[in-house]
């Protein structure tokens, strides 16, 4: 061990360009002697070691150290050399000129602008920072971290010819004096700005290619052959972000109400399938359509040109009512806060149609991109079903509601059954069949018979389809009370044999007899399927025998069965219920 944790020690934080990696921080502790000043005692620290010299360091300490193993040499070789050559064989052959790895290259300098970022970001004044001298002595020229972030107010003066265009760049009251200076841009974005021996962070909205080309140059010069694109493109956002102080041109801040839209449109990549749409979320201001953008500053701004002169409306952004646009969607299942999403395109017609109502409602208009190739319907759709009971059957009548169009939901049955999503209104609109219509209705148009005046018809055994539909409130049903009964239906009722049945029926037997009851009771067809020999003749004998002295049994009954089988069936009756004719 080099430093000695007996003795007081300081850890320090050294900036020094890498030939290859660019500027990187490195962590080191230097021995102090007994007046406290700084030795050449010193060593690096890393997560390897750090915990020798726990007891003088702070959380923040060991955060940083942990990211600045990220970027150091160790710690891209680490990641990135896995081929295992040796340091200085690694950077000539991936950084050379000719036959380097450019993307290898681009991987490891996002690597390290991310670390020195996150290392920017958590420096508060409180760490010792300095510049590393040429003999790499870690404490070389000491480096003040400003905490008060630097803003930028950027200067247009529009003359004849040309416009020309400079920032000024204040820290407090401190106006920073960095072009000319040898100014190095620590980190993108949010810009970081090292200038005589002080680092200044901007906000967030500052990215350094606002300040990289005034380095070195004065300002910037607009022709006027280029001006129209450069005022829309650039300064208008520019406008919108940062104080701007203009000379030939007028900038008029005003107030005006915020109208949100969802606007559609469909994903066409070679990367991702084309059943998909991105819902978009714009407001607009004056008339004038504005991307949302979370970080967009405060205001949008219409660049408007008239004659020889342009005005920049700058309109203040209605913060309240686009937040709580964003905040109801959400709530509601659409996940838009970045400012678009992408749905598959059921699921985002699905959503749009069980929203419609609320997006009226709150104001929200849902348009489509002039784009799509094809027109979508977004109004309003509804299915209605109405069940009814016969004899033998329910009858089934459904209402298909698109917009103004009412179609026949047998029109829609052989979409369903398919899985087909698209149907065609008679306007040439597609309606997309909802994704919940698939899952609710399939079992359903699955058993029914297509009847008469695009009717449906469904046989009684399937109650508990009907049932179920009622259940969750997707048909209104009108059945009879005994067949509502089912709802609760627990077992067969046990019936008592007829007094006129003369005999005895075994407990599988009676068990048939009860059942043959319980058909009768709610309509239902049946088919009594025991084995040969074990009685169903006695069965049936018993079950007419109990409904013709209930009184229920008004006409003949019809048997029909092989002609061998009329003698047995005879005798049988003679036997069992005698009093039948």
């Amino acid at each position: 061990m080099i430093v000695s944790t007996n003795q007081p020690f300081q850890l320090i934080y050294s900036i020094f360009q890498h030939q290859y990696l660019g500027l990187l921080f490195e962590t080191f502790v230097i021995q102090l002697n007994d007046k406290g000043e700084f030795t050449y005692s010193y060593q690096n620290v890393s997560a390897k070691n750090i915990a020798e010299f726990a007891e003088r360091l702070n959380p923040i300490d060991f955060e940083l150290v942990e990211i600045i193993d990220g970027m150091t040499q160790d710690g891209i070789l680490q990641k990135y050399n896995t081929k295992r050559l040796s340091s200085v064989d690694f950077f000539l052959t991936n950084y050379g000129a000719e036959k380097g790895d450019r993307n290898l290259v681009l991987s490891i300098e996002a690597q390290v602008e991310k670390c020195r970022s996150k290392v920017l970001k958590r420096l508060d004044g409180t760490q010792q920072v300095f510049e590393m001298r040429d003999d790499g002595f870690p404490a070389g020229t000491k480096i003040e971290v400003k905490e008060i972030p630097a803003k930028v107010y950027f200067h247009f003066d529009r003359r004849a010819e040309e416009t020309y265009y400079y920032p000024i760049v204040k820290s407090g009251d401190e106006r920073v004096k960095f072009q000319f200076k040898k100014a190095v841009i620590l980190s993108d974005s949010p810009a970081y700005l090292l200038v005589e021996n002080k680092i200044y962070a901007f906000d967030k909205r500052v990215d350094a290619n606002k300040l990289k080309p005034f380095l070195d140059k004065p300002n910037i010069v607009i022709k006027r052959a280029i001006e129209k694109t450069y005022f829309k493109k650039f300064v208008a956002p520019l406008i919108a972000n940062f104080n701007v102080f203009a000379k030939g041109f007028d900038i008029i801040k005003k107030e005006a109400s915020a109208f949100p839209v969802l606007e559609l449109k469909e994903l066409n990549s070679a990367a991702e399938a084309t059943d998909k749409m991105v819902i978009s979320l714009k407001f607009i201001y004056n008339g004038v359509t504005h991307d949302y953008d979370a970080g967009n500053g405060n205001a949008y701004v219409n660049a408007i040109q008239q004659g020889e002169n342009w005005i920049f409306e700058k309109i203040m952004r209605d913060w309240s009512r686009e937040k709580g646009v964003i905040n109801w969607l959400t709530k509601n299942g659409l996940d838009i806060a970045s400012g678009n999403v992408r749905m598959k395109k059921q699921a985002a017609f699905s959503w749009l149609q069980l929203h419609h109502e609320d997006l009226e409602k709150h104001g929200i208009k849902v348009e489509q991109s002039a784009e799509l190739d094809k027109k979508y319907f977004v109004g309003y759709s509804s299915l209605d079903i109405r069940i009814e009971e016969k004899n033998d059957w329910f009858d089934i009548k459904a209402k298909v509601i698109f917009g103004e169009y009412e179609i026949p939901f047998v029109q829609l049955r052989k979409y369903i059954l398919a899985g087909q999503t698209e149907f065609t209104l008679p306007n040439g609109q597609i309606a997309v069949i909802p994704e919940e219509w698939f899952a609710r209705y399939a079992d359903l148009l699955t058993f029914v018979d297509e009847g008469e005046n695009d009717e449906f018809q469904l046989q009684k055994h399937h109650i508990a389809t009907v049932q179920k539909l009622e259940q969750d409130g997707l048909a209104t049903t009108i059945i009879s009370r005994k067949l509502e009964q089912l709802r609760d239906f627990q077992e067969i009722e046990s019936v008592e044999l007829p007094s006129g049945f003369k005999g005895e029926l075994r407990p599988y037997q009676k068990a048939g007899f009860d059942w043959l009851h319980f058909l009768k009771k709610y309509k239902f067809g049946g088919c009594l399927a025991d084995d040969m020999g074990l009685g169903k003749t006695v069965m049936t004998l018993a079950f007419l025998q109990s409904i013709k002295e209930s009184g229920e049994m008004q006409k003949p009954t019809l048997l029909v069965m092989p002609t061998s089988l009329i003698y047995n069936w005879q005798k049988e009756a003679e036997k069992f219920t005698p009093k039948l004719k």
